[in-house]
């Protein structure tokens, strides 16, 4: 209500003022010393207006910060301009107590003004100090009975309407504070008084800090936190297994069983157990360990106690809890004991077990599949042979490794230049292998796909990888090779030791003592009357 009651009074200075305006007025504002704080102001003004920024501290007319007539930022370091548009935001850096007060954002002409306080909060602090360090060496101890006085204190600076108030909560809520103000110093305390109970070891108090509901306080909170360590007796004791869980309230055990015995209780309570019916001290400490001694008795249930005490303020304090037991020996085939320590061998053993298993199951995995890929690899053909394409009629004349050669997708090469045999002409046998691959005679010639086995003459190693393909004997012939053979005549002559043409497989060759090992490429004329058609074509090289 009272924010629209401030905008309806700005809108009437408007229509006073023609059209002189503050569109956004700064509002109340809370800050820790040493941080930095924005307060916005908006306004519209002509031309013979000014705006003009004052803070109000320790007297009535204030000090001028920044007038819209100045060029740049204001000449007190403190603050700084942010102007943008209709927005002249002021920023005052680094806030201490000196610029704690009140600050106006006015037109000065139509004297038109709108004021926002800054207050300043410094040094929030709660006895006893847990903060920094979050626990000191030796915390605050109180004995169960005594009081705890719990205080935490403020300094502020900045205008008496936005006091900030101090109040102490435990956990269920605010608890009854006691409040002092030392005005002098701009100081609030605030303090309480706490029965120390066992409830009460350990418990977080807050001293909080906030300003009133208001519609125009400041936005800000604050805490510290405070508890102290109370010294009690040893209560509440549990007993594992819980014989409350269990029928009748009497614990089956058999011989290896444990039973713990825990207890709350500043300083740490110690513990015994003992048999109720002997009355005799039997074991020392928080777990009592089921014997066949134990397990030796003429009636049943039997009832141990387990005891917790401490000394506090000088006094034992004991505190005690019954345990009604029927204890047997335990039978071998039963299986082993469900103490804890049982369980910690038994998991000690299988996790390391599981684990090994798993490792060799991986590495068996592992190796099959390596295994399989190697067979695999071994089956495939070696990486210069190509059953699906024909020879690399681009490949230099020169012997050289191996390649692959791209599948033919043009044409098909005629495999007989000077065309095709007349049906009725012998065709040259093929009944021994010459020299292999591209180095032998008439290679380049050739335009057929070879279909079939490879091999390799031991003649010249270096072509030991070339392919060479052929059909022997009488096996089918593949759609894309010589016609089929033709027996000669017989009365023609028997044809010279050298049989071979371009076109044609070369067989018989032997090269005469003065030649090199390896073949060139050799294409000599073949006798007319084996081949009445052929004629060689012009240039062709016929000799060796």
């Amino acid at each position: 209500m009272e924010r629209l009651s401030q905008v309806l009074l700005l809108l009437t200075c408007a229509a006073l003022t023609n059209g002189q305006i503050i569109l956004e007025p700064p509002v109340n504002t809370a800050a820790p010393s040493g941080s930095s704080v924005r307060l916005n102001c908006s306004a519209e003004f002509g031309t013979g207006e000014y705006l003009e920024w004052r803070h109000f501290l320790d007297s009535d007319i204030g000090q001028r910060i920044w007038l819209s007539d100045d060029a740049g930022q204001p000449g007190d370091p403190r603050f700084q301009m942010d102007v943008q548009g209709d927005n002249y935001d002021l920023i005052v850096l680094d806030v201490s107590m000196a610029e704690a007060g009140t600050y106006s954002c006015s037109l000065v002409v139509n004297d038109v003004k709108a004021s926002a306080a800054i207050v300043v909060i410094d040094s929030l602090q709660c006895e006893p100090p847990i903060d920094d360090p979050p626990m000191p060496p030796d915390p605050p101890t109180e004995t169960e009975g005594f009081v705890l006085v719990f205080s935490c204190s403020v300094l502020w600076d900045g205008n008496d309407e936005h006091k900030p108030e101090l109040w102490w909560f435990d956990s269920n809520g605010m608890v009854e504070t006691i409040h002092e103000t030392i005005e002098e110093e701009n100081k609030i305390i605030a303090m309480a008084n706490v029965t120390a109970t066992a409830e009460r070891d350990e418990e977080e108090f807050q001293c909080r800090l906030f300003f009133s509901e208001s519609t125009d306080s400041p936005r800000y909170t604050d805490m510290c936190i405070s508890y102290y360590l109370v010294e009690h007796a040893a209560q509440q004791i549990q007993i594992y297994p819980n014989p409350d869980a269990v029928e009748n309230e009497i614990l089956q055990l058999y011989t290896g069983d444990h039973v713990n015995c825990s207890a709350l209780g500043r300083p740490t309570p110690e513990y015994y157990w003992y048999e109720k019916e002997i009355g005799t001290q039997n074991e020392v400490g928080p777990i009592l360990i089921i014997t066949e001694e134990m397990a030796d008795r003429e009636q049943f249930p039997v009832t141990w106690v387990c005891r917790a005490s401490n000394l506090v303020n000088g006094v034992d304090r004991i505190a005690e809890k019954d345990v009604q037991m029927m204890i047997e020996v335990r039978n071998p085939a039963d299986g082993p004991s469900t103490s804890p320590e049982g369980w910690v061998i038994a998991v000690s053993t299988v996790i390391p077990l599981l684990v090994i298993i798993t490792v060799v199951i991986v590495g068996a995995f592992f190796y099959m599949r390596k295994k399989k890929q190697n067979n695999a690899d071994e089956k495939k053909p070696p990486n210069d042979y190509d059953n699906s394409s024909g020879p690399n009629r681009d490949a230099p004349d020169e012997p050289g490794p191996p390649s692959r050669a791209p599948v033919q997708t043009g044409p098909a090469v005629n495999p007989y230049p000077g065309g095709k045999p007349q049906s009725g002409v012998p065709v040259l046998p093929m009944t021994q292998q010459g020299y292999p691959g591209k180095v032998s005679p008439g290679y380049a010639d050739l335009g057929v796909k070879h279909i079939g086995g490879s091999g390799a003459s031991s003649l010249n190693t270096s072509q030991a990888s070339l392919q060479v393909n052929r059909f022997m004997g009488d096996e089918k012939e593949p759609p894309h090779t010589q016609p089929p053979r033709q027996t000669p005549p017989p009365q023609q002559p028997t044809p010279p030791s050298y049989q071979g043409g371009p076109g044609y497989p070369n067989v018989g060759y032997e090269p005469e003592p003065s030649r090199q090992a390896a073949p060139q490429r050799y294409s000599p004329a073949i006798p007319q009357q084996y081949h009445p058609q052929y004629q060689p074509p012009a240039g062709n090289d016929t000799s060796v």
